[in-house]
């Protein structure tokens, strides 16, 4: 922003100072006229009687003239603190006002671009009646999750817990049993004593 030029406070005060400065000499001039040219004792008593309220009035006119000089300094000096801080005030205006005009351009550019999206297969207006609800669900567990997902149609792969050591022995062993019957012959005993001895082999 362009500063603001203090020319005509500055021409105020000079013009106010020289205005102070010929009353000075003016009232001094006068006094110094008025001397006694005569040597009538009365028109002297008359004259010191005149150069004496001339001289008293020459010096409260020094007095009021010295208290308006400082009145007219302390005025220019809060003039100018005054243009300071109005000064400061518009460029922290001027600043906001250039922070909302981008913040209202970028606004108006998301909302302009959001507007003209098209989204292909789906019908002009058809978002108008929708009924569909955005919401956060908490599942108390993982079976409750994968029921709701296929629920849902969403395909969901269920992974089992790998088995124990021991489930695997119990099993291989009770397997062959099952599919035989109830007979057992020495070799599914050795059979059993070998799967036995590899799955300890593996367990070390």
């Amino acid at each position: 922003m362009p500063k603001k030029t203090k020319k005509n406070h500055t021409q105020s005060k000079n013009h106010d100072e020289e205005e102070i400065d010929q009353l000075s000499q003016a009232s001094n001039s006068m006094g110094d006229d008025m001397q006694p040219d005569d040597t009538d004792p009365s028109r002297d008593a008359h004259f010191s009687l005149i150069l004496k309220e001339q001289r008293e009035f020459r010096k409260d006119s020094s007095q009021q003239l010295n208290g308006i000089k400082e009145d007219i300094n302390k005025i220019n000096k809060r003039m100018e603190e005054a243009e300071e801080r109005i000064d400061a005030a518009e460029t922290r205006i001027h600043s906001w006002e250039e922070v909302q005009t981008e913040v209202k351009l970028t606004d108006l550019e998301g909302r302009t671009r959001r507007e003209n999206v098209r989204i292909y297969g789906v019908k002009e207006g058809a978002e108008a009646m929708s009924t569909s609800v955005i919401g956060l669900l908490v599942y108390n567990s993982a079976e409750e999750a994968t029921a709701d997902m296929v629920k849902r149609g969403i395909p969901v792969t269920v992974l089992k817990n790998p088995s124990s050591l021991l489930d695997q022995i119990n099993r291989l062993t009770w397997e062959p049993s099952r599919k035989r019957g109830d007979q057992q012959h020495p070799s599914s005993q050795q059979d059993f004593k070998e799967r036995l001895r590899g799955f300890r082999h593996q367990d070390t």
